[in-house]
């Protein structure tokens, strides 16, 4: 009999992996080692004190604004408002990151949350992220079966992921974590899931555009059937596209999300072969360079395919001087590895942890 393509698994089948995911055979939860260390208690209620009372100029004099203005004028493009305004810097991102962001500033509309304190509206406002990183550790978890603690302290306890999210503001885990669901879901064959994910995440943040086209290798390495591999590219556009809908054909949010200042450091990173010559894009280059290896080999497992997505990431941070949120889409690649390494090898990571915040000082 025919092996079923991947977009043809029943909805069935979709709420039995969601529960495998969660419980085992006997209805236990599976991640109770997560909700029965103490170390993770500690840090969520870091996490939580931390993100409703301390906010970088990012979060409070940009992105809060921009939510307030949103949530307030709901049927406005706020892209268009600020950009007139002058303010073009105030959200680079697409319309799923701030569908994210003030989902539960709507809900709790009733409640007269305008009148509520900024420590309280932070607080609300930095809930989006918290579930997000909550799910990066539930799916790391599940991937490194056995090494919960150690995930907890490299991956939930890291003081990089916390400074990028809970002191300086940025939302980076948001875009992550849909990237991370959509591996999730991608190594369990389940392609329609999975390219939802992925084409929310490039919703979220356009930097996961980068890593799209290794899913396509994936796919089409692995089975070689073209219809999988043309269906996920179609769901995949499509999740970018409808949710960007309202806003995509603006030309405020075109400048404001797909021409930022930072997306046009990647010509930043180049060299003059001849004096006279034209100009060595180091980062196209590297990342052809990658692709092309991508599709040279065979790409069957987890391990092989996060080293390609974890160097594509780390070809930005190596070659353009990047802001502090972008270490987020490398970390939790790097805690995969070393949470299955020695001790003594784990001391690595903890040193690139403390160069971060050198660099900073």
């Amino acid at each position: 009999m025919a092996q079923k393509s991947g977009f043809s698994r029943n909805k069935q089948g979709m709420m039995n992996m969601w529960k495998t995911f969660w419980f085992d055979i006997n209805g236990n939860p599976k991640l109770k080692d997560i909700l029965h260390n103490p170390i993770f208690w500690v840090v969520a209620l870091l996490k939580v004190f931390c993100g409703a009372f301390l906010a970088s100029n990012y979060f409070s004099d940009l992105f809060f604004p921009f939510f307030e203005y949103f949530s307030s004028h709901p049927l406005q493009n706020p892209y268009e408002i600020f950009w007139q305004s002058g303010n073009t810097r105030a959200f680079p991102y697409p319309a799923v990151m701030l569908y994210s962001m003030v989902a539960l500033r709507f809900l709790l509309i009733p409640f007269r949350i305008e009148n509520w304190p900024v420590s309280a509206k932070f607080f609300i406002y930095h809930i989006p992220l918290f579930i997000a990183d909550f799910a990066i550790l539930a799916v790391f978890v599940r991937w490194l079966y056995g090494r919960t603690n150690r995930i907890i302290v490299l991956l939930w306890s890291s003081p990089v992921l916390f400074y990028i999210s809970y002191v300086h503001g940025q939302l980076d885990v948001l875009p992550i974590a849909f990237l991370t669901i959509s591996l999730h879901f991608l190594f369990k064959d389940r392609l329609h899931a999975s390219a939802i994910f992925l084409g929310l995440g490039c919703a979220c943040k356009t930097h996961l555009l980068l890593i799209a086209p290794f899913f396509l290798v994936y796919i089409w390495r692995k089975n070689e059937k073209t219809k999988d591999l043309f269906n996920y590219f179609l769901v995949s556009i499509a999740a970018f596209l409808i949710p960007n809908l309202p806003f995509i054909f603006s030309p405020a949010f075109q400048h404001m999300v797909f021409l930022n200042a930072e997306q046009q450091k990647i010509g930043l990173a180049s060299l003059k072969l001849l004096s006279n010559g034209p100009d060595f894009y180091l980062i196209p280059a590297s990342y052809m360079l990658l692709l092309f290896y991508a599709l040279c080999i065979k790409i069957q497992n987890r391990d092989v395919f996060l080293m390609f997505l974890g160097f594509t990431f780390g070809i930005l941070l190596l070659f353009i001087p990047p802001m502090q949120g972008w270490y987020f889409w490398v970390i939790p690649f790097l805690v995969y590895f070393f949470a299955r390494a020695s001790l003594t090898q784990s001391l690595l990571f903890v040193f690139l942890q403390v160069s971060y915040f050198y660099i900073l000082a």
